[in-house]
């Protein structure tokens, strides 16, 4: 059977299966032991655009005791999902990525009492933990006011996560840039090649100083006053 045609159908699925969903335009990007084969700006890309699926997806359902095992497995995923954008983010080194986790961080820390009623920890250094026992017997309507698609949190999380998958969009294609971007030096000649050239030069202007010289003198004695110049 197919978990993924029978999602919102009574199939109770793990957060590993959402966390994949979430990845789902670069599956490795979400894989912990694979992470280090990216940038950070591609990471930072990927998880802002997999955060963005999370809030979508959390905003679909109906908060109901059908949908309860997959909303909370969904929100475990979100918390993953989070945190890698929160490391990848810092990583990039961009001011302006870092800003926007930074307000990131600051929303969800504005939230951190709500979150922690349904088994979800801010920690100090703005990341999330799940705790398990909590996450799976809180009330659904208290995932419900989080992660709902009319929720303030995350409305105003998806804006900061477009923005971060934006600023870190243009970092990339800085770096496409940077990378097949001809050097400079390319466009100069070596010094051989320098020295060659003005030789060269040097030897076509004696040639044509001396061939001056030529005509000038037989147009002096009168002869020659027809003769065609070849250089």
């Amino acid at each position: 059977m197919s978990v993924a045609a029978n999602a919102d159908t009574g199939v109770n699925l793990s957060s590993k299966y959402y966390l994949r969903n979430f990845y789902s335009s670069e599956r490795t990007a979400g894989d912990a032991s694979q992470r280090h084969n990216f940038s950070a700006s591609q990471l930072s890309y990927d998880d802002a655009t997999a955060l963005r699926r999370a809030v979508k997806k959390l905003g679909s359902f109906p908060y109901d005791a059908d949908s309860s095992t997959n909303i909370r497995s969904s929100v475990k995923a979100y918390a993953e999902t989070y945190n890698n954008l929160i490391a990848s983010g810092e990583e990039t080194g961009d001011n302006s990525v870092a800003d926007s986790v930074k307000k990131l961080k600051s929303l969800t820390d504005k939230y951190k009492d709500d979150l922690d009623k349904v088994g979800i920890t801010v920690n100090n250094d703005g990341t999330l933990s799940t705790r398990d026992a909590m996450l799976g017997n809180a009330d659904i309507s208290r995932f419900q006011e989080l992660f709902s698609g009319d929720s303030d949190f995350m409305q105003k999380t998806n804006a900061l996560a477009r923005r971060i998958e934006h600023q870190s969009e243009q970092l990339i294609t800085a770096e496409k840039n940077r990378l097949f971007k001809r050097p400079a030096s390319a466009d100069k000649p070596s010094d051989a090649q320098g020295s060659a050239n003005f030789q060269q030069t040097s030897q076509a202007s004696e040639q044509i100083a001396a061939a001056s010289a030529d005509l000038e003198a037989l147009l002096n004695t009168g002869i020659g006053r027809n003769v065609n110049l070849v250089l």
